[in-house]
C-alpha cells in the first residue's frame, strides 16, 4: 500500500448516512424495492441497535447472510437519526476494509433491514454491507470522503479538480472509481496503468483528461 494511500486510510469517515428519511428505493428494481422510513421509526431503531455492546455488523457484500464466519469490515458502535436520515455516528473499520475502501474497490453502504411487506416501512435493521455495487443511491462515497479529507489536512489540491462534471462522469462510468482513488493509487507511479486496466486502456485516459488527474 502506497504513502498515499496510507494516509486516505486514515481519514476515513466515523460517520455516514446509511438509509434516507422518507421514501427510497433501490436502482435495481428489485421486486419489494420500494420503502420508506420516517423520523419516528428511525429514532427507535437507532436506539435499539444502541443497546448492542457490540455494535452493529459491517461486512463485506452481505457475505454474514450466507456464512456465520463471513469476515467483518468493521463494526458499527453508535446511530442515530439526523434531519436527513439514519447515520452510523461512530465506525470502526478492519485494515482490510480501509485499504478497500481507499482503493475505491468497495466505498458504498448497502443496509440489510426489515420491513412490512405490504407497506414498504422499514421496521428494523440487520446489518450493513461494505460493497461496491449498492442497490440504493445517495448514500456516502467513503472513499472519497477518505481522499477529501486527506488532501484537506495535507494541503494539496483535491485531484481531478479540474475536470467538467461531465469528465467525471464519464471517468467514473468506464472506470468504476473516482480520479480522486485512482491518483492516491498511483502518486508514486504515475504512468503505471490501475490494476484491471490496459496500459493502452490508460494510455488513451491520459490523453484525454490530461493532467487533471494529478491536479
Amino acid at each position: 500500500m502506497s504513502l498515499a494511500v496510507l494516509r486516505i486510510s486514515s481519514q476515513l469517515p466515523k460517520a455516514f448516512r446509511i438509509i434516507p428519511v422518507g421514501r427510497f428505493h433501490a436502482h435495481d428494481g428489485r421486486p419489494g424495492g420500494h420503502w420508506y422510513l420516517m423520523p419516528e421509526r428511525g429514532r427507535q431503531i437507532a436506539a435499539l441497535a444502541n443497546q448492542n455492546s457490540q455494535g452493529l455488523l459491517i461486512d463485506f457484500e452481505h457475505e454474514s447472510l450466507k456464512k456465520a464466519d463471513a469476515p467483518e469490515a468493521g463494526r458499527a458502535t453508535a446511530l442515530e437519526w439526523r434531519d436527513d436520515g439514519l447515520y452510523v455516528a461512530d465506525a470502526s473499520w478492519t485494515a482490510e476494509a480501509k485499504a478497500q475502501i481507499a482503493s475505491g474497490k468497495k466505498r458504498f453502504i448497502s443496509p440489510v433491514f426489515r420491513f412490512n411487506g405490504a407497506t414498504g416501512e422499514v421496521l428494523a435493521l440487520e446489518s450493513i454491507a461494505l460493497t461496491g455495487d449498492p442497490a440504493l443511491l445517495g448514500l456516502t462515497d467513503l472513499s472519497q470522503v477518505a481522499v477529501a479529507s486527506a488532501q484537506r489536512q495535507s494541503g494539496d489540491d483535491v485531484p481531478g479538480s479540474g475536470m467538467t462534471a461531465r469528465d467525471r462522469e464519464v471517468f467514473e462510468h468506464v472506470f468504476g472509481t473516482s480520479p480522486e482513488a485512482l491518483a492516491a493509487l498511483h502518486a508514486e507511479k504515475p504512468d503505471a496503468p490501475p490494476e484491471g486496466v490496459t496500459a493502452e486502456d490508460w494510455a488513451k485516459l491520459r490523453h484525454v483528461f490530461g493532467d487533471a488527474l494529478n491536479e
